[in-house]
């Protein structure tokens, strides 16, 4: 598992990263059997940091300066780093235990994602000593960790979900919507004032009064889209398609939402109101009953148990013994990130 990019840029590299003499370490230790590569150690550190700046209280500062849970950022990603790292190992170790095999099409798949992500990022990645096969095996490890999920949680797996508890948490939070939306912006990108999304509230609160009187969807739609152009001071443009929507919603990592927290007060069949996330316009909703839950239940799954399975992999990584080198740990600083051009 060597780091081919590091291997390649030779002493540049180790310039780059102000590492001792003009050699990298080709292994940061091993969990158990499995060989930590510095570029994996370095991906598994990233990933730490990036973890750390989404936690920071101040995203303008730089993330080394600041606490994360009332722990110097230095101290928490170091910690973390550890943890992702026996995290992985733990996915290795229970897939075997599992007898868990990538097929054909999953390799396929993170071929593909694999190309996009080095096409994306491949500069950021390769400043901070990270290459192309690391992120592959990473993207294996996720893969596996997937598979593990429905492996050990899954219906007929080792400590399945019951079918009660997964259907009682998709109806939790889950659910269908018709909607429509009264726009706070125009088309040529002009924003209504706070005065103009009064009115606009006003005008939602009047389409849910006659939706609740039994009017069609459509028609309030058509009328109260108009009626929000109005108060815009612009035209409605024309368009042959319905203005009425359907899809379906979750509270699952969204629960600061406006708009999904006022779904998920409503009652089935009830009408309801609120500003969209981007608060470019006020959506008209009726919550309805969840058509296909068989289409959500992989990720109601996932939700449900992601927390508890990532405590699994971790604990198993410890389990394995971790032996890393401290004096490459030094080397491989989390000091020498370099955060990607703006």
């Amino acid at each position: 598992m060597k780091l081919k990019a590091l291997a390649a840029l030779g002493c540049a590299a180790m310039m780059m990263f102000s590492f001792v003499g003009c050699s990298t370490p080709a292994n940061a230790g091993k969990v158990g059997e499995t060989d930590i590569s510095s570029g994996l150690y370095l991906l598994m550190q990233l990933n730490a940091y990036q973890d750390a700046a989404s936690k920071v209280e101040d995203s303008s500062k730089p993330v080394l300066k600041q606490t994360v849970d009332e722990t110097p950022a230095e101290e928490w990603i170091n910690k973390k780093t550890v943890e992702n790292v026996q995290r992985y190992a733990g996915i290795l170790a229970l897939s075997e235990e599992h007898n868990i095999a990538l097929t054909e099409e999953q390799n396929e798949t993170i071929d593909t994602t694999l190309e996009r992500e080095w096409d994306l990022y491949e500069p950021y990645y390769t400043q901070n000593g990270i290459g192309k096969e690391t992120l592959k095996k990473a993207l294996e490890s996720e893969q596996k960790a997937t598979l593990l999920l429905s492996v050990i949680y899954g219906k007929g797996g080792t400590e399945a979900v019951s079918e009660s508890e997964l259907t009682a948490y998709i109806e939790k939070n889950y659910a269908d919507i018709s909607f429509f939306s009264l726009p706070a912006m125009t088309p040529d990108y002009k924003f209504a004032d706070e005065s103009q999304k009064e009115e606009l509230k006003k005008e939602a609160d009047n389409a849910k009064a006659r939706l609740e009187k039994g009017e069609s969807m459509e028609t309030v739609a058509q009328d109260s889209v108009k009626k929000a152009y109005e108060i815009l001071g612009a035209s409605m443009p024309t368009s042959e398609s319905s203005l009425v929507e359907n899809t379906t919603v979750s509270l699952v990592n969204n629960t600061e939402s406006e708009l999904l927290k006022a779904v998920f007060d409503t009652k089935k069949d009830a009408f309801g109101t609120a500003m969209d996330s981007s608060g470019l316009g006020v959506i008209v909703f009726q919550r309805k009953e969840l058509k296909d839950k068989e289409l959500v239940s992989s990720s109601a799954l996932a939700s449900m148990k992601k927390d508890e399975l990532n405590q699994r992999l971790v604990k198993k990584g410890e389990e394995l013994r971790t032996n890393l080198d401290e004096s490459a740990r030094k080397s491989l600083s989390v000091k020498n990130i370099k955060e990607p051009a703006v």
